[in-house]
């Protein structure tokens, strides 16, 4: 059972505009951040997301894009070096995908570049963050199942 929010409590509408304007500036500096190092965002998230070797299909998934579209992004990292093709040991025919010490090189300066991202979450406290992180991964959960 729903319950109404609390009088000073912000209405559903007005924190997914909240959350909203916060995924837009994250992203505006994520997607420059990866310009930098000529890829772009998807390139970025990609490389972040075999932080342990995973199938094309589970990219796909993860990237809410066609494996097709993974073959592509996987084609240009691996001629960079940034990301390995492996050959997954269960079934030859699944290609599982890695990231190599470049890839890793570069999700770590990636990372270290998100100065306003670092700057916005050092002003929370242990407590805030810890809860903020808690929300986040219930919302992207909830999310996951809808």
């Amino acid at each position: 059972m729903r319950h109404p929010p609390e009088p000073d409590s912000p209405s559903t509408t007005q924190l997914i505009e909240r959350f909203v304007l916060a995924s837009s500036t994250y992203y505006q500096e994520f997607a420059a951040v990866a310009d930098r190092h000529d890829l772009n965002s998807t390139q970025v998230k990609l490389l972040i997301l075999v932080h342990r070797p995973q199938s094309m299909r589970a990219l796909a998934k993860q990237l809410s894009c066609d494996a097709s579209n993974v073959t592509g992004l996987v084609d240009r990292l691996e001629r960079r070096g940034l990301v390995r093709r492996d050959v997954a040991p269960t079934d030859r025919r699944i290609k599982i995908i890695g990231r190599t010490p470049a890839g890793e090189e570069v999700v770590g300066m990636v990372r270290a570049e998100m100065a306003a991202t670092h700057r916005a979450l050092a002003a929370f406290s242990d407590d805030e963050r810890a809860l903020l992180g808690t929300l986040l991964t219930r919302m992207h959960a909830a999310l996951d199942e809808s």
